[in-house]
């Protein structure tokens, strides 16, 4: 994770290392809420830091524990293929990204799986397909929670296929609780059939993050790229020289313990 400072409505968060996310109400839905299935402790999944499962067509699940410094010693995650498991409790620095275990497509500080898998990377004003699906469960088990579910797309700077660090941010919050993105809101719009309020702010590179406003668990065969042509076509607010180098989807969580379950489909052309 690169260093950085999140400036949130819940306060400074400071990372140390490899980036998390550039994140931060309405509750999730009661049918979406379940108590009977998570790992009951570190024996299971993908448990250490940064550990990572190999999954079909170069995609790979990180889990990514950035923020664990700041929770307690009983606090724990693992991940699976196919989701993640966790318990978080803040110890101190209070709104603070604990984790992101994530499904990783292409750059993610480097290219594990080698430059030019999964699509990536692609230039914006080459106006890629970028179609995904992805269903998301969630199971709960403490009453209080700061999460949510969400994409991070990343960009490097004008030609850059293989930045050193990202130059821009892009986040698309399918749901979300107690959480609150970076920077102010400039817009709300509607795409996929449902609305986004959109914000914009800055932590050493612009970050856009796209918060759905009803909280919705599932997205059937859209294209990414739409919100693209919004900041690029519409807005101007991207330089389309810019390539997209990599695509996570998983969930941001702060405080919580429970799981997720993730069906998750992506093509790039």
């Amino acid at each position: 994770m690169k260093s950085l400072v999140v400036a949130a409505l819940l306060g400074a968060v400071t990372f140390d290392q490899e980036r998390m996310g550039g994140a931060l109400i309405p509750v999730y839905k009661d049918e979406h809420h379940q108590n009977d299935k998570f790992l009951s402790n570190e024996s299971n999944g993908a448990c250490g830091d940064w550990e990572t499962i190999d999954l079909h067509d170069n995609l790979y699940v990180m889990n990514n524990k950035g923020g664990k410094d700041k929770a307690t010693g009983d606090s724990w995650q693992c991940s699976r293929a196919d989701g993640v498991d966790y318990k978080w409790v803040t110890a101190w620095g209070g709104g603070t990204v604990k984790g992101y275990p994530s499904i990783v497509a292409g750059w993610h500080w480097g290219y594990k799986k080698g430059q030019g898998t999964n699509g990536l990377p692609v230039r914006v004003y080459d106006k890629p397909k970028i179609m995904t699906s992805w269903k998301t469960t969630h199971y709960k088990k403490a009453d209080y929670e700061q999460l949510n579910t969400a994409w991070d797309i990343w960009l490097g700077n004008v030609d850059e296929q293989n930045p050193n660090s990202p130059n821009i941010e892009v986040m698309i919050w399918k749901n979300h609780v107690a959480q609150y993105p970076i920077g102010s809101k400039v817009d709300n719009i509607n795409l996929w059939g449902t609305n986004w309020d959109v914000y914009r702010g800055n932590i050493g590179w612009d970050v856009f993050s796209f918060v759905n406003t009803q909280n919705i668990w599932e997205v059937n065969n859209k294209d990414i790229f739409d919100f693209f042509n919004y900041l690029w076509d519409q807005k101007k607010w991207v330089d389309g020289r810019k390539y997209i180098v990599g695509i996570e989807n998983g969930n941001e969580i702060l405080d919580g313990e429970g799981g997720f379950s993730w069906n998750y489909k992506l093509k790039v052309n």
